[in-house]
């Protein structure tokens, strides 16, 4: 039965035996199930969405990499890219909220399921103010290099946003 100095010695080698390269990469699988790994990454998880709830792009630096780049239905973009986007959407919805439904972590990757509500009260693609409150669905595939997103896979439902508004 390993004890947990034990444990803690076992996680410190392999956190110390790992490239550069490789923990850029990748976290460790051992690493990845460990109780506090796991409670790092849901805090994280709830950071993220804070951060875009809190309708300041400037802070995407808190959890993003320079370099990160962003998929979603609108394109692939980078971190300026991906500001410019939500700085149209704040303004067009400014109650614009997620929400966290469920997370799920494998490694480095960190997969957020989210829902989002928010009025229509600014002009949205050449579309004028509808006072329309809109709800969606959305899911991120995050990587993380360093304690931050590098990447981004996010699959929102665009097409039910634009039904919503009576663009479809």
């Amino acid at each position: 039965m390993m004890t947990k100095t034990t444990t803690t010695l076992l996680l410190a080698s392999l956190i110390a035996s790992a490239s550069p390269a490789h923990a850029e990469v990748s976290v460790p699988p051992i690493l990845s199930c460990t109780a506090p790994y796991r409670a790092w990454m849901n805090g994280f998880a709830e950071h993220y969405i804070e951060v875009y709830n809190s309708h300041d792009t400037s802070r995407f630096g808190e959890v993003m990499t320079s370099d990160a780049i962003n998929h979603n239905p609108f394109g692939s973009m980078d971190r300026a890219g991906l500001a410019a986007v939500m700085d149209a959407f704040y303004d067009a919805f400014p109650d614009l909220t997620y929400e966290i439904e469920q997370v799920a972590i494998d490694g480095n990757r960190l997969v957020i399921e989210y829902t989002y509500t928010g009025t229509h009260l600014g002009d949205f693609n050449g579309l004028p103010p509808t006072g329309i409150q809109v709800h969606g669905r959305g899911l991120e595939i995050n990587l993380l290099r360093h304690g931050k997103v590098a990447e981004t896979f996010n699959y929102t439902d665009a097409f039910t946003l634009y039904a919503q508004l009576g663009l479809l």
